[in-house]
């Protein structure tokens, strides 16, 4: 492949998902840069053009047109290559199953535009484009890559590839990648620009168990922007998730909640999520299983502490609001909020930071507005 501009050469590739992953950031950039300048909702219109289609794209910001190039056939699940390999890979000719990493890989050796399929007679025709939009900055470009990489996958190489195709310098100096745009890759993570955000799980907590207290049995409705609590409760609330029985969505992610005005400040994740390079800000779908901790990041970013989840047809939204006034933290609150889990040091902290009290030292431990803390390892537990 490309020479990076400081010397670092890029070997061809050994696999399919070696490809994929080649043009994991290029194909972020590209797809942003589509949602930036076109918007959404969109529709497409393909036009039947030589060696591939033409695709006439419309949305509320305006028309487009782009040139295609068809680069394999589908009927039913089995994907047929048009043309020659790129590369000497087994899956770059033949007939193959149709997967995300043959999508991905034909993207790559066809310069990284968006892959559409097009209808026709006998199934579709996989159609990579041209997208001659401004793209994102080299930072925002290597965040949500990197966001998209699989978690085996090299990092490394994939920015390296992204600066081959974004024409960028590139050298190395120890364990870090230096780029010539002046972001800084440090073991296959994006240094950060900004202080990192402590979580405050204990916080999001005791605002959780007052709210259950205030509302025990309430009715929940959330309409433009407006959360209302039984009638006799409503505060301005930001749609921050879309959840599932499976998968987790950032609200700024899903077509249908990414333009309400009411979702807008939940964009704020996906630019801190940029800034310091805390990739699940940025992932599109997260397993549910592995999302436990992010309405508490959210909260921490957002610095919206109250929480409640409003039922939206087969999914939840997970909906922010200005927390609810606590009274003076008790012993016994203390005690509520902190039992049945062992806690980082640093979450202790922000609690303590939070509530403004003072976190005294003990032999064993801490105490905090009279409870005591007892450390196990690295982490502090509430003393029976």
């Amino acid at each position: 492949m490309n020479e990076t501009g400081q010397g670092l050469t890029l070997s061809a590739p050994a696999s399919i998902e070696e490809i994929a992953a080649d043009g994991a950031i290029a194909q972020a950039a590209v797809d942003e840069a589509i949602r930036v300048v076109c918007g959404s909702p969109r529709t497409v219109d393909y036009l039947p053009a030589p060696g591939g289609y033409l695709a006439e794209l419309s949305s509320p910001k305006g028309r487009w047109r782009l040139r295609g190039t068809t680069v394999a056939t589908i009927e039913g699940d089995l994907w047929t290559w048009v043309g020659e390999p790129a590369f000497d890979i087994p899956e770059l000719a033949g007939s193959w199953p149709v997967s995300p990493s043959l999508v991905d890989a034909a993207r790559c050796v066809n310069g990284n535009g968006p892959l559409w399929f097009v209808r026709n007679s006998t199934g579709a025709d996989a159609v990579v484009f041209d997208a001659p939009f401004t793209l994102p900055a080299p930072r925002h470009a290597i965040a949500l890559g990197l966001a998209r990489l699989a978690p085996d996958r090299d990092a490394a190489r994939a920015v390296a590839a992204y600066a081959a195709w974004a024409g960028l310098g590139l050298r190395q100096e120890g364990s870090s990648l230096l780029l010539s745009s002046g972001d800084v890759i440090d073991g296959g993570a994006l240094r950060p620009l900004v202080p990192t955000v402590t979580r405050n799980p204990a916080l999001a907590r005791e605002q959780d168990m007052f709210f259950d207290a205030a509302f025990p049995d309430r009715t929940v409705s959330y309409a433009n922007g407006t959360l209302t609590v039984d009638n006799r409760f409503a505060a301005p609330g930001v749609v921050v998730a879309a959840v599932d029985s499976t998968h987790w969505r950032w609200s700024y992610s899903c077509e249908d909640l990414a333009e309400l005005p009411w979702a807008f400040p939940a964009r704020g994740l996906k630019r801190y999520g940029i800034e310091s390079g805390e990739l699940d800000l940025l992932r599109e779908s997260i397993p549910r299983d592995e999302a436990a901790h992010l309405d508490a990041t959210a909260r921490a970013v957002l610095g919206l502490w109250q929480a409640v989840w409003v039922p939206d047809d087969e999914r939840q939204l997970l909906v922010l609001f200005g927390a609810l006034a606590l009274p003076p933290l008790r012993s016994d609150v203390a005690r509520a909020v902190l039992s049945g889990r062992a806690w980082e040091g640093d979450e202790v902290e922000a609690y303590a930071r939070a509530r403004g009290v003072a976190l005294h030292p003990t032999e064993a431990g801490f105490s905090l507005a009279g409870l005591r803390l007892r450390r196990e390892g690295e982490r502090l537990l509430v003393e029976d």
